[in-house]
């Protein structure tokens, strides 16, 4: 059954104008066709009364939830080719919270001014979209492009770091991520020392990935699922 994100007035709900021209055009979407919508965290049964003008009832809650008892943010860099797009998307199907977009000493892809406009842009869409794909209760929220500095301070919980030096030794992820955390991995090119030494004065602990040498959207999908694999160990 698809899922909207939407404003509910009194027994009816409107949707977005991309996603009114997305049900009746890409999905075809008949009168009296089940649907889901959102609003405030809370999912509710509805249906198409009618296609022009569009009309959609609601019908009442669903009592069912999807979302995670713990949150779960990822602090990740712009990576070359748009990859860390694919965090964002399974990263939002696994669970995730919340997003930081952070430039470090060693990031490649330095987005500013409209660029940096446009990624965000990008990256709040991918999450409205992969949560209405799972059919979540939230939509992650992404925070702006931000420098590495800002970003560790700001993100809250348990916090811990991806370390390579520490793939043939060191406490793994598994466990860790629990209840409200953070977890962070570096861009193509790695932590810096430096950067380590402000990871651990911000309270950070540095993680085994296991003995392999990940890439960074990788990390990231390895985290989440330790993540998500704690939630559902917990119900």
């Amino acid at each position: 059954m698809r899922r909207f994100f939407a404003k509910i007035e009194g027994e009816e709900a409107f949707l977005s104008p991309s996603d009114e021209r997305h049900l009746l055009t890409s999905l075809r979407g008949e009168v009296g066709e089940e649907i889901e919508i959102v609003e405030g965290g809370k999912a509710y049964k509805a249906r198409i009364a009618s296609r022009s003008p569009l009309r959609i009832v609601v019908d009442g809650p669903l009592s069912f939830s999807r979302e995670p008892k713990g949150r779960l943010s990822l602090l990740f860099s712009p990576l070359k080719n748009g990859r860390e797009e694919l965090i964002i998307q399974k990263g939002t199907e696994l669970g995730a919270s919340s997003f930081f977009p952070y430039v470090s000493s060693r990031t490649v892809v330095r987005p500013e001014g409209d660029s940096a406009r446009r990624k965000l842009e990008r990256y709040r869409l991918i999450a409205k979209e992969a949560s209405e794909q799972c059919r979540r209760e939230i939509v992650p929220e992404v925070h702006e492009i931000m420098p590495f500095k800002k970003a560790i301070a700001l993100a809250g919980g348990k916090r811990v770091y991806a370390d390579e030096k520490l793939s043939e030794e060191g406490a793994f992820i598994a466990d860790l991520l629990t209840g409200e955390c953070s977890f962070l991995a570096g861009p193509e090119g790695g932590i810096s020392d430096e950067e380590r030494r402000m990871l651990s004065e911000e309270g950070y602990v540095p993680v085994s990935l296991g003995p392999r040498i990940l890439r960074s959207e990788t990390a990231f999908l390895l985290a989440a699922s330790a993540f998500l694999l704690e939630e559902e160990k917990g119900k």
